[in-house]
């Protein structure tokens, strides 16, 4: 499964709730099956995130 789509976002509503601080929405980059209970996944990450 190596398919990548965009999701509609045109027709929803904005959150009715605020976001916590040091919380992000990011992007699944990529989605790699080994069976079909295990899986990898890449992410983008903001900048400041350090290991």
């Amino acid at each position: 499964m190596n398919t990548t789509s965009a999701l509609n976002t045109a027709g929803t509503r904005p959150l009715q709730f605020p976001i916590p601080a040091n919380v992000y929405a990011e992007t699944v980059v990529s989605v790699k099956h080994y069976t079909d209970r295990l899986f990898s996944f890449r992410i983008t990450r903001p900048q400041s995130l350090r290991f």
